[in-house]
């Protein structure tokens, strides 16, 4: 009945919409069989040709269906009939071997960035000409860690400068060296977010160790590594709070008062300054509850110290 419709487009419609309700696993040969050129399936001036090619299409279908097999393995067993096979190459964009033809695509596009850019580490939602590459590169990283890429792809992907199989490990390396650098110079692992180490924005790297600390999302191993530094902190924060307030104590302790001048240093910690901020803070209600009880706890403290002496 197809074959002898008279609106060819109807037919092809209905063709398509029969085969993919008889195997939904064949729908990207249904796919396949609608983009054969249009003047060859539905010639209005041969309807003979037109039937002819109609008939060859559902015999080829027919075929693969019961059998299970697709196309491209039928030819590279070379158990596809030379005409079905020619017909199918005739066919715009037609691939034996698309999964091979995406990669290459890859790679080059890969190949393309890493020019560009000096490396091939790509960022995860990262686009060429509409292919996503960075997802591209991704896929490639969890087919190596399984075992399923090739030794010619592998050693490819390889030769790309920077290429790394599991680059969240190389760049803990990168930064757990970076800060052994600078703790060497520096003394203590109290770094600034600007604080950078043979190009590495080792500032960033600290903060985002504390960001995964945080959430609960740094391995334990990695948490002993970081707390054998002298001065590392997981909360600066807080960690500055505590240095002011036993800084504040040990003053008090030895003056009997808390009218620090704006000038003082206990020991190498900027006390004056320390102070003058918290009381700033408190005027402006900008203080915490729970610090202004920790202050108030102190022994002669007070909020009101005397602001021309206090800044001495």
């Amino acid at each position: 009945r197809l074959l002898k419709e008279e609106k060819p487009l109807k037919a092809r419609s209905e063709l398509l919409a029969a085969g993919a309700g008889k195997a939904s696993a064949n729908i990207e040969l249904i796919k396949m069989l609608s983009k054969v050129d249009e003047y060859r399936l539905f010639a209005k001036s041969d309807p003979a040709t037109r039937s002819a090619i109609l008939r060859e299409l559902v015999a080829t279908y027919q075929r693969i269906y019961e059998k299970n097999r697709d196309p491209s393995m039928l030819y590279r067993r070379g158990q596809l009939r030379a005409d079905r096979a020619a017909m199918l190459a005739g066919v715009d964009g037609w691939s034996w071997d698309p999964a091979t033809d995406e990669w290459e695509r890859g790679f080059a596009l890969l190949e393309r960035f890493a020019a560009l850019e000096g490396h091939a580490l790509v960022p995860a939602k990262h686009a060429e000409d509409k292919f996503k590459l960075g997802n591209w590169v991704r896929v490639q990283r969890r087919r190596y860690a399984q075992h399923r890429i090739s030794e010619d792809q592998q050693s490819r992907l390889e030769r790309q400068p920077k290429w790394s199989w599991a680059p969240q490990q190389d760049v803990w390396e990168r930064g757990y060296a970076a800060l052994r650098i600078f703790v060497a110079t520096e003394g203590n692992a109290r770094v600034p977010r600007s604080a950078t180490v043979a190009g590495f924005s080792l500032g960033r790297w600290v903060a985002y160790q504390r960001t995964l600390f945080a959430e609960g999302n740094l391995p334990a191993s990695r948490i002993d590594q970081l707390e054998q530094f002298p001065g590392w902190s997981w909360d600066l924060k807080e960690d500055a709070w505590q240095r002011g307030y036993r800084s504040l104590q040990a003053y008090m302790a030895k003056h009997g008062h808390s009218h620090v001048r704006y000038s003082h240093v206990e020991g190498e910690f900027q006390l004056g300054t320390w102070v003058y901020q918290r009381r700033w803070e408190y005027r402006h209600g900008r203080l915490a509850a729970i610090r202004q009880q920790q202050l108030q706890q102190l022994p002669a403290w007070v909020w009101d110290a005397g602001y021309g002496t206090e800044q001495l």
